[in-house]
């Protein structure tokens, strides 16, 4: 709450100036540190349509992950939302990613394929363990491939939380369970990268 009044991460501060909202942050970093790595495409055009799928397609993506993951077992709700959510992903990702090439961004990865992957990768993992009903591999082949390949960016995988941790988190979370390590206990031991100072 210190960083960002919604509760909510990422939160960043950085020389005494406080900074929210992935793509808000991910838009500074690459103000700041104009020598590193760019996410956000240099083309104004291209830049313009990275915020356009952003903006309409973002969002609603992590909605429907979150309501599907919470609504019963087996009751039209959740037959609606996974719906919904199986719908946004085609539109948005399978879709467009068959025009695009490798990435969203191209030939290379861009601020697009960082902010979704998160969700599509937990999607994919859940599709294999928790909802096979979901078919994620079978519906999305191009999108299966995609997250394969963001997986194995060095970046990405130094810092990718392990599998069982993330299954059994969104297990409880679906049971309506207060997951670690929001509830106060221990620290959830998400990350399968080297440990990092305190």
């Amino acid at each position: 709450m210190k960083v960002n009044p919604n509760g909510t991460v990422p939160g960043l501060i950085h020389n005494d100036v406080e900074i929210y909202e992935s793509d808000v942050v991910v838009e500074y970093l690459d103000g700041a540190f104009p020598n590193s790595c760019q996410l956000f495409p240099k083309d104004p055009a291209a830049r313009a349509k990275a915020r356009i799928q952003m903006a309409n397609h973002f969002g609603k993506i992590i909605t429907w992950f979150y309501k599907s993951l919470r609504a019963e077992k087996g009751s039209p709700e959740k037959a609606e939302f996974v719906a919904t959510f199986l719908a946004n992903i085609l539109a948005w990702g399978e879709e467009p990613l068959a025009q695009a090439g490798d990435f969203f961004g191209g030939a290379e990865p861009n601020v697009v394929d960082f902010l979704v992957f998160p969700w599509l990768h937990r999607t994919e993992i859940i599709s294999r363990s928790l909802a096979p009903e979901l078919e994620f591999g079978k519906r999305f082949p191009k999108l299966t491939a995609w997250v394969e390949r963001i997986r194995n960016i060095p970046s990405v995988k130094a810092i990718l939380p392990k599998e069982e941790n993330l299954l059994a988190f969104f297990k409880a979370y679906g049971a309506g369970v207060r997951p670690l390590p929001y509830n106060g206990g221990s620290k959830w031991p998400m990350y399968s990268g080297p440990p990092k100072d305190e």
